[in-house]
């Protein structure tokens, strides 16, 4: 009979875990304002979707991050905020990126300069439409060298 009971809480946990209500497909998000960029200044913007779990669908939450870079009127590269060693934060620090969990260091085209991050950090598709930089947002396998949709 106890096994019954492990079984059952087990699927239990299992459906309960918070996920993208789009079921983790790549689509375009609206990030910023193309008029809120200067031009070679990172800025860090919220990507903004629905999220569900096994009783509640929540369409307006933060689902991640990203660096948005531009480079000319309506040139903007976009990257994952999301470090490629475990999944920390990416931020900002004498003028580089930085994951401070565990110190690895990105060039301003987010090559890895150093640290434990196997690659660089993650570019994303952007386009800029009606005044709006959106991002094609997609989450990558952590703790690998290539880059993987995961």
């Amino acid at each position: 009979m106890a096994g019954v009971g492990v079984a059952t809480t087990g699927a239990f946990v299992a459906q309960s875990e918070r996920r993208p209500a789009e079921g983790g497909a790549a689509t375009w998000r609206k990030v910023a304002r193309l008029d809120s960029l200067e031009r070679g200044r990172p800025l860090k913007a919220a990507v903004i979707g629905a999220v569900e779990d096994a009783w509640i669908r929540s369409p307006d939450r933060r689902i991640g991050s990203v660096w948005l870079i531009r480079d000319d009127e309506r040139a903007v590269r976009a990257y994952s905020a999301v470090c490629p060693h475990l999944g920390c934060s990416i931020d900002r620090a004498d003028d580089r990126f930085v994951c401070k969990c565990h110190d690895s260091h990105f060039t301003e085209q987010g090559g890895v300069v150093d640290g434990p991050s196997p690659r660089g950090m993650d570019p994303l598709e952007a386009r800029v439409a009606d005044g709006w930089v959106e991002v094609k947002y997609r989450k990558f396998k952590l703790g690998t060298s290539e880059r993987v949709e995961g």
